[in-house]
């Protein structure tokens, strides 16, 4: 029988496992393991090519991130985090500010949640230029009011608070940050099975092996 499953998620795709572990409780994850996801949200928005879809997602968010439409139509306006706008953000994105457990009012079913994990694994590329701030990928955002100086997680009232169980998870050593050098969801040759592989492996079985059929990995792969 399956007792679980990994859900990995790759761009926004680890933003949306890490979400799904939240508010379904029906799904079994043992581990979320997100790779570049933008886990605090985005202020900023790269385009190659600036006539194509992505160009035309780019102009919707300098229209109005916030705006109805935008926010029901645009998957990345409902990650968007002004930090010059913090009560629009709180009041008009219907994802981000409600995932993170940023309101007064608190869910604590997705604190508890997130605690029954048996790891969470954050992947930062620390040349990225397509999630603005890269820091997201580990929780830190820039700080209220600008868009050059970020506050880090442990700095963040979601760390110190713990408004979604990481700080418990940290205190476990169930929290596990990793940075490469590249850009957005470039690994070097090797890395992910040299670093990500192994983490597949149950906690309880690390230098065994795994019973056979016990568990298998979800792929969310969202650029």
């Amino acid at each position: 029988p399956i007792a679980g499953f990994h859900a990995m998620g790759f761009s926004q795709g680890g933003l949306f496992v890490r979400a799904l572990v939240q508010t379904c409780p029906e799904a079994n994850v043992r581990s979320v393991i997100s790779i570049g996801g933008p886990q605090a949200g985005i202020y900023g928005f790269k385009c190659i090519d600036s006539t194509g879809f992505c160009g035309e997602v780019k102009k919707l968010l300098e229209i109005g991130a916030y705006e109805p439409m935008v926010q029901n139509h645009c998957t990345p306006a409902q990650y968007w985090h002004d930090p010059f706008n913090l009560k629009k953000f709180e009041t008009d994105n219907v994802f981000l500010p409600g995932i993170n457990n940023v309101l007064d009012a608190k869910h604590a079913e997705y604190k508890a949640r997130i605690e029954k994990l048996e790891r969470m694994v954050l992947v930062k590329f620390l040349n990225d230029t397509v999630i603005v701030p890269r820091d997201s990928e580990w929780f830190g955002f820039y700080k209220q009011g600008q868009a050059k100086e970020v506050e880090q997680l442990k700095e963040s009232k979601l760390y110190t608070e713990d408004w979604i169980g990481l700080a418990s998870l940290d205190a476990q050593g169930k929290l596990i940050l990793l940075e490469t050098e590249g850009e957005h969801l470039r690994m070097p040759p090797g890395y992910f099975e040299q670093k990500i592989i192994p983490l597949l492996t149950p906690i309880s079985t690390r230098g065994t092996s795994a019973t056979s059929g016990s568990e298998v990995t979800v792929d969310v792969n969202v650029a």
